[in-house]
This record gives structure tokens, sequence and C-alpha cells, in this order.
């Protein structure tokens, strides 16, 4: 017999599924948790449901831009994120010219900013070729039914 862990897998995503708050997911017709062995004969997978586990795989395993944590304060490209680290450098770079204390730390974090930008445009570019995965948004030139 499977572990319950096992089970839900397929229950989870089964037309027949209900919730019970003692007991979790049940069964709909036998109003039990699952009992099956290997497989359930009473199984009907939920498409809606598949589809949407798919779009959340998808969405998970996208592309992600490094924003060298600026995700926080709700910055998420990472062409600007890396825009932004090489201006703190040069912002750093400057001060320390003016004070005659050049830190090499500034150049570390404009080198740094620089390897984002060029991160983010490399991820762009694959992101173009390859098109949106589920879960992505889309442009509304990218939407098929335009050009009806």
């Amino acid at each position: 017999m499977l572990a319950r862990k096992e089970q839900l897998v397929f229950c989870k995503v089964c037309e027949n599924k209900n919730f019970s708050q003692k007991e979790g997911i049940i069964c709909k017709i036998t109003n039990a948790q699952a009992t099956f062995k290997t497989t359930c004969d009473d199984y009907s997978g939920d498409q809606k449901t598949i589809n949407n586990l798919n779009q959340r795989y998808n969405f998970d395993n996208r592309i992600n831009d490094f924003t060298f944590g600026l995700e926080y304060i709700g910055i998420k490209n990472g062409a600007i994120s890396g825009l932004i680290v090489m201006g703190v450098g040069f912002i750093w770079l400057i001060i320390g010219i003016i004070k005659n204390a050049i830190h090499l730390y500034s150049f570390g974090v404009i080198i740094l900013g620089l390897v984002g930008l060029i991160y983010s445009l490399i991820n762009m570019a694959i992101r173009k070729k390859r098109g949106p995965l589920a879960g992505e948004k889309l442009k509304n030139d990218d939407l098929l039914d335009s050009n009806l």
C-alpha cells in the first residue's frame, strides 16, 4: 500500500476529491481517505488542476534575472538592478576621488553591476528566442488572437 503522501499525488489532481477538516483530502465517492495500493479505480484526472500544476512548475523553472536582492523593494528587472549597482559603485568612486581616498571596492561594485547587466541582457535574449513559459506574462502583441 502506498504511503499517504504518495496517494495524495493522485488525490490532489482527481476530480473526485473532497476536503474534510478532520482528515484532509478525502474521496468524494467513498467519503474516506485513500486506501488504494498502487492505483485508484475511481481516479479521474482534473485537467484544470493538472494544467495549473504544470504552469506552476514552468513558472518556478523560468529564467530569473540576478537582481542583487533588489526584488524585495520591487525591482525585478536584472538590467535595472545592474544599472543601480553600477551607479552606487560610481557614486562611491566619485566620493573617494573627492576625499582623495579611492577604494578598490567601488571598482568591484561597478564590475559586479556590469556583470549583472550583461547577465540580464543575455537572459532577455534567451526569453525572447524561447517565448514565454506558462505563468509568465504575455504582452498584448504576443497573443495569438491579435493577428485576426
